[in-house]
């Protein structure tokens, strides 16, 4: 569930109390990269493609397709696009009295929208053949929630916000596999009970709905966000994430085992890197 009216005014005070300098709003500053972490955590992006898209399967192309280049839209720094191809105009520009999420709702739907023909290829499936085995509350269809096919999402937004000393240590590709299965059965309320005593488990998850608790597992890392995950690392972690962080997209990649070994070795093992790692990707998956 994305934010309430009330919640969006305050991320909006938030973000007009930055100052912002002629460094702020220099392409890829940290308050550039501190605004997309707010808008991938408010899930805004993903709301307004959800109210144009009715059918799931195109819904989540478009989000694919929308969410890197709306950060790149925020940093103006490339991800996935040519940037001499811009419009410089379509770059945020911030500005005093102005709503951050406003801008975030009406260029998604832009993009999305004069995208959307050449996005949606044949290729994405019609599922309108599955309306008949039902709906949940929500209007979504409950033959894609029941395969897994959706994201997890967590219940409580601006999780990082809310708990600033969180941080996400994810399980590696076999162990999640086998941790989706089980919820798929059982729910996420189980989530809490699988971690416990472990290396996954975080004392701030006290705190949190074990469906907050599934998504930072479990959810996996948008194929976009590749790119921006290696950028929104410290510079002492960012090898380690490019070859990691293959492995927690939806369908893992396989990676270079030993590269892998010898980037952890040279850092000693630390289990900082792994919560630092997948802090990054939890933040970019909910």
């Amino acid at each position: 569930m994305g934010l309430n009216r009330a919640q969006r005014d305050e991320l909006d005070r938030r973000v007009q109390a930055i100052d912002w300098t002629d460094e702020a709003r220099a392409f890829g500053s940290p308050q550039r990269l501190q605004l997309v972490d707010w808008m991938l955590s408010s899930r805004m992006v993903e709301d307004e493609i959800r109210k144009s898209f009715r059918n799931p399967a195109q819904a989540e192309r478009m989000i694919e397709y929308t969410r890197p280049r709306m950060v790149e839209k925020v940093t103006g720094t490339p991800i996935v696009s040519n940037p001499a191809q811009w419009n410089p105009g379509n770059i945020l520009d911030p500005q005093p009295d102005w709503s951050f999420c406003g801008w975030v709702r009406r260029t998604t739907y832009t993009i999305s929208h004069r995208n959307a023909r050449r996005v949606l290829h044949p290729q994405v499936r019609d599922t309108t053949s599955y309306e008949t085995m039902g709906e949940d509350g929500d209007d979504r269809l409950t033959v894609f929630d029941l395969a897994g096919t959706r994201p997890l999402v967590p219940v409580t937004p601006g999780l990082f916000d809310a708990h600033p000393r969180l941080w996400v240590l994810r399980p590696d590709p076999p162990q999640a596999q086998a941790m989706r299965a089980r919820v798929a059965r059982l729910g996420v309320d189980i989530v809490p009970a699988m971690i416990a005593g472990t290396v996954l488990d975080n004392p701030e998850y006290r705190h949190l709905e074990p469906g907050d608790v599934a998504a930072l597992l479990l959810s996996p890392l948008p194929q976009g966000s590749l790119a921006l995950a290696a950028r929104m690392t410290p510079p002492r972690y960012r090898r380690l994430m490019s070859l990691w962080a293959p492995t927690q997209l939806a369908s893992p990649r396989r990676v270079d085992g030993a590269a892998l070994r010898r980037e952890l070795d040279s850092l000693g093992g630390d289990i900082r890197a792994w919560r630092t790692v997948g802090t990054v990707v939890a933040r970019l998956s909910v």
